[in-house]
Parts: structure tokens; C-alpha cells; sequence
């Protein structure tokens, strides 16, 4: 077999290619090799010369070819895909396939399209893609930001010089180990922005790791640092408050979360110069969250740092054990600036077992709009008794809240006539008021207990949220809150275990709210009755979304009907149309991939043609 390819003339200023004569078997055997440079007289030099260019650009990042040379390219590109579809049809030449397989990759690597593209719409594409991801330190093989650096040849410049993509930072103890440190530090410092906000999180170090990221990042980047995120060990805070001696001015947002020590901890660290100066000097730290599994002194000793409390705006105690309504109050009654609120009790803990509050203990926060409650608590006879505003409140999230004695504490939900968000999910022992819930301004619900549906006469409701566990799925109990609350809901969802819900009771559901447009319930499983009615605008004539989970031998069924939509909506309207349905997404569990896979062709090449965006998804039933 002849080994050289028998490269075309290029005459008379313009590229023409050249076929080969039936006795010839030509090879690229030597494309891939140096030796193309010394080629015998059969090949035009200047051809040769060009396609060696193209196959360099293919090869080297630094390479970009003129417009002219890109011309040229998409012929030898066509060319060579002309050749390698005839490579296909003979066994015998796999290995020379292979050959032509790596010529094509390169040939298309120097014609893509974004090794023409300024580091500057670079930088922006790869910002919108990370989406304000931080970075996390070891990267990881398949971490995005690596796996991006394939993409074009000015990746490492963009990667570098980006502020967008390395402001935010993650350091995880537990996997750089004592050695790599050093070098760590010294890549991290030479990557994030020396202006502009800087987000720094630091997890699970030991005392000398810790000292070793303050000395070598924190305090060089300190005057960069707005949100500062810390799991350390209790014995290590008085290395963080060291750097009082640092200009902390722009630091808005700071996360303490104390690692538990078996050692008692010395916590006169409170009392201490530099903690005070590190607080004062913190004067725009607007958020603070306190998380804690120790002792009662050390929770005691966060709650009495010398924060700024007045003009902090978001508080979060999570853990604090105990958290008694003596701490509640020492603490919020200093928040006077404060919006939003967020408590996890520590289990267990004692709220108001042998305290009652009076009125005038009631708290002044005439800022606080939202607040979340979370955890263990002794019974108290109401949870109004915390001296909390909740006539101000738009936003409430009461989840998992227990109570450890089978007496039932009452949520003064009738007090909150502001809301406009309510979450309820997974509480125990808790009891709303008596009589009709009237909350004017409700629009999202997300709940799972029956009852506050049952009671609730909410106008504004556009958004319901059923979470599954221990309630039905929508059946006449949802039917009633609609038509109690004459609302127009605009989105419904279920998320939970798999589920098969009452079919005539669902479809009446869906009857019952023709305004929504969004219907998410991955977790039932739907028959292939109401899919239909969908599709055709039966039920729910204005939905654009809808995400479900279809039996396996409903899948290829559905489809199939989209396709005799769209096709019906085009013959129609005598254009490109996108269907009733903008946005569908099947979830199929326990069908074969070969399946899925065929279904997802089919829908693609309707997206294209109709400008939707239909999916299919494989998934078990866990």
C-alpha cells in the first residue's frame, strides 16, 4: 500500500481537490508524523504547507488560522470526511480510520469557531456557566472549571484574569493533607481577585491548618473579604479574632460554625481586646450565623461576643444548646435593624417550661419580615409566647419543629396577616388556631399537614407546594381551598415517594384549576388518560410547564401524541408553532435505557422544529 496521501494541486490561486485513481489506496498514515515536512515532488509544496498549518491549529491551542486559511480548511475538512465515510465500508483499514479519525478532530479543532472569540466574551460565558459557583480547593478531576479549560485555546487566560471566577473560594480540610498545604495556599493566592468581593469558606481544619489559611490567605486578601464561612475549633477562635488588627471594613456576612472538642475550652476569649476590636472593626457585618454542638458555656459565650447586634439585618442560631427565652430575648432585643430570623432549638430544649412573658416583654424589631423555626422544644402553651412580632411577618417557615410532651403547642398563624410565604412540614405537636385561617396576602404554600388546608381561606394563593409524607395526594381537600378561597393558582407541585394518585379524583383536581401554568409532580405517576388531556388543552389550557413520572409502557405513547399535536398545530396555523405545552419533562422509571434514549431523539427533533423544551429522563422509583 502506497503510504503517502497524494495531496492536491493548488492552481492558479484557488484550491481545487484532486481524486485518486482507482490503483492507488492512499494513506494519512504520515498527516500525524514530522515527516510531512520532507514530502517528495508529487505535492504542491504551498498545499502541503497550508495542511500542515491546519493540522498544527488543530493540535496546539496557541495556533488560529486567517479567514482565508479557514476556507481552505473546510475543504480539507469536507475532503477528509468524504474519505472516512469510504473507510467505514472496509474492515481491513480500521487502523488507517483511526489515523484519518485524529486528522478530523484536529481540522475541526482549528475551525471552531470560539478560538475566534475575544478573552472578554470568554470570560463572560464561562462567569455565566460557573453561575456564581464557588471554586473548591483540592479541585477535584471533573470539577467544572478544569473540564472548561478544554474548551478553548485562551482558556488559561480567561481562567487567570477573571475576578467573576475566583471570588468565591472553598477549602476543605479533610482532603489537603499537611504537606500540600503550602503549595495549596500558594495557587489559591495567586488566583482570587486582589479587588472586589471575595467569599472565603474554610471546613473541618485543624488549629495549625487554620493559622496556616489566615496567615496566607485571610490576612493578605482581608481588606477583599464580604462573606467569610468557618468551621474551627472552638480552641482556634482567638487565632480568628487576631485579626483585629486588620482592616475588617468590608466583611458583610460571617458564618461560626464550632467544631465540638472533647478538651474543655477556655471561653474568656469574650472578654478579650481583640474580640471586641474584631467586632467593632466588622462596621458593614450585616449577617451572622452561630452554630454550635457544645457545651452550654461555649453557646453561652457566642451569644455574648460584642457583636454589633443593632445593625445586623439576618441572624441564624442553630444548635445552641441551650437555647433558653432568656437567650432569645438577651439576644433579639439588641437586633433592632434585624429582617430575618432563623432558630434551630437544640434538642431538648426548654422554651418556656417555667418562664412567662408579659406584653411589655414583647419584642421591638420593626424590621423583621422572615423568620424560620426549626427543632426540639419543650411544650409551651404557644409559640406567641416568644415575644416575637408575628403580625409583622411575610414569611414563615415552621419545619420538623418538635415537641417533646404530647401537649400541643398552638402556631398563632391568625396573628400573621401580613404573610405571603408559609412553610409548614413535618411538625409534631403543634396545633393551629380554631376556626377559618383568613391570610389575604398568602400567595406560596408549602405544606404537609391537612389541616392548615382545610382551614385556609388565602385569595392571593398562586403557589401550592405538598411535600408528600403522611397527606393524601390532591383530591377533594385541595378542591375545597380553591374554591374557599376563590384563588387563581398559577403553579401546583408534589414531591415525595412515587406515587400513584386516584385518577378521577386528579383529573377533577385539574379541572377544578384551569389558570395553572406549572404543574411539577416528578413523584406521580400520572395515567396516560390525563397526559392526553393535557396535551390537547382538556385540562389546564394555559399550562406551559409540565414535569411528571409516566409508567414505562405509557412513554413511547405520550410521545407519540406530542408528535401528532405539534403536527396538527402546524398544519393549523401554516408556520412554526410551539404547542400548548412550552416546557414538558417525563421522568420514566424502570424502563430500558435503549428506550429512553429513542424517546429523546423524537423530542429533540421536535424542539428544534417548535422551539420547545420537551425532555425525558430515566430514573428509579428511590
Amino acid at each position: 500500500m502506497n503510504s503517502h496521501y497524494s495531496l492536491p494541486v493548488k492552481p492558479r490561486g484557488c484550491l481545487r481537490l484532486r481524486g485518486f485513481c482507482a490503483a492507488q489506496s492512499p494513506s494519512f498514515s504520515q498527516l500525524d508524523s514530522k515527516t510531512d515536512r520532507n514530502m517528495d515532488a508529487q505535492y504542491d509544496p504551498d498545499y502541503a504547507l497550508l495542511h500542515q498549518k491546519v493540522l498544527d491549529a488543530g493540535s496546539r491551542n496557541e495556533d488560529i488560522l486567517t479567514e482565508t486559511e479557514r476556507k481552505q480548511a473546510l475543504l480539507i475538512l469536507r475532503e477528509s470526511e468524504v474519505r472516512l465515510s469510504s473507510l467505514d465500508k472496509n474492515e481491513n483499514l480500521l487502523i488507517e480510520r483511526k489515523r484519518l479519525t485524529l486528522h478530523l478532530s484536529h481540522v475541526r479543532v482549528a475551525l471552531a469557531p470560539h478560538k475566534r472569540l475575544p478573552a472578554e466574551i470568554l470570560g463572560k460565558i464561562f462567569a455565566c456557566a460557573v453561575d456564581g459557583d464557588p471554586v473548591e480547593f483540592p479541585i477535584r478531576p471533573l470539577q467544572l472549571f478544569w473540564v472548561l479549560r478544554q474548551v478553548c485555546s485562551k482558556w488559561r487566560q480567561v481562567a487567570l484574569h477573571d475576578p467573576r471566577i475566583w471570588n468565591a473560594v472553598i477549602l476543605d480540610g479533610f482532603s489537603i493533607k499537611r504537606q500540600q498545604l503550602p503549595d495549596m495556599i500558594s495557587i489559591i493566592t495567586t488566583l482570587i481577585p486582589r479587588t472586589g468581593p471575595l467569599s472565603l469558606t474554610l471546613r473541618h481544619p485543624t488549629r495549625e491548618y487554620f493559622v496556616a489559611v489566615v496567615e496566607g490567605i485571610i490576612i493578605p486578601f482581608v481588606h477583599c473579604l464580604t462573606q467569610l464561612n468557618l468551621e474551627i475549633p472552638a480552641h482556634a477562635l482567638p487565632d480568628l479574632f487576631a485579626l483585629s488588627h486588620h482592616s475588617l471594613g468590608n466583611l458583610q456576612s460571617l458564618d461560626l460554625y464550632i467544631l465540638y472538642h472533647h478538651k474543655v475550652v477556655d471561653t474568656s476569649f469574650t472578654q478579650k481586646p481583640a474580640t471586641s476590636l474584631f467586632f467593632h472593626g466588622a462596621m458593614n457585618l450585616r449577617t451572622l450565623e452561630l452554630h454550635s454542638f457544645h457545651s452550654s458555656r461555649m453557646a453561652g459565650a457566642l451569644l455574648d461576643l460584642p457583636v454589633r447586634w443593632d445593625q445586623l439585618t439576618t441572624l441564624t442560631l442553630i444548635e445552641l444548646q441551650p437555647l433558653t427565652p432568656a437567650d432569645v430575648h438577651h439576644v433579639l432585643r439588641r437586633c433592632f435593624s434585624l429582617q430575618k430570623l432563623r432558630i434551630k432549638f437544640h434538642h431538648g430544649a426548654k422554651i418556656l417550661a417555667h418562664v412567662t412573658y408579659n406584653y411589655e416583654d414583647h419584642l421591638e424589631l420593626p424590621y423583621l419580615r422572615e423568620v424560620e423555626l426549626q427543632g426540639e422544644i419543650n411544650h409551651p402553651p404557644s409559640l406567641r409566647n416568644l415575644g416575637l412580632p408575628w403580625s409583622q411577618f411575610t414569611v414563615l417557615r415552621i419545619e420538623d419543629l418538635r415537641a417533646t410532651a404530647q401537649q400541643h403547642t398552638e402556631i398563632p398563624l391568625k396573628d400573621c396577616v401580613l404573610l405571603e410565604e408559609l412553610t409548614l412540614v413535618d411538625n409534631t405537636y403543634l396545633r393551629l388556631p380554631d376556626g377559618p385561617l383568613h391570610l389575604p396576602h398568602l400567595k406560596h404554600l408549602q405544606t404537609n399537614e391537612s389541616g392548615v388546608i382545610s382551614q385556609l381561606v388565602a385569595p392571593a394563593l398562586a403557589s401550592l407546594h405538598i411535600t408528600g409524607g403522611s397527606l393524601r395526594v390532591p383530591e377533594d381537600i385541595f378542591i375545597d381551598l380553591v374554591n374557599r378561597s376563590q384563588c387563581l393558582l398559577s403553579e401546583f407541585a408534589y414531591s415525595g415517594q412515587v406515587t400513584r394518585p386516584d385518577s378521577a379524583g386528579f383529573y377533577k383536581f385539574l379541572s377544578a384549576v384551569p389558570s395553572i401554568t406549572t404543574l411539577d409532580v416528578k413523584s406521580l405517576v400520572l395515567e396516560s388518560s390525563i397526559l392526553q388531556a393535557i396535551t390537547r388543552g382538556e385540562l389546564l389550557p394555559q399550562a406551559t410547564t409540565v414535569c411528571c413520572w409516566v409508567k414505562p409502557q405509557h412513554l413511547e405513547e405520550f410521545v407519540a401524541i406530542l408528535e401528532v399535536h405539534t403536527n396538527e398545530s402546524r398544519a393549523k396555523s401554516g408556520a412554526r408553532k410551539s404547542g400548548i405545552l412550552g416546557n414538558v419533562e417525563l421522568h420514566a422509571g424502570y424502563t430500558p435505557l435503549g428506550c429512553v434514549k429513542a424517546m429523546r431523539t423524537r423530542l429533540d427533533k421536535l424542539n428544534v422544529e417548535f422551539g420547545t423544551s420537551w425532555s425525558v429522563y430515566e430514573l428509579s422509583s428511590d
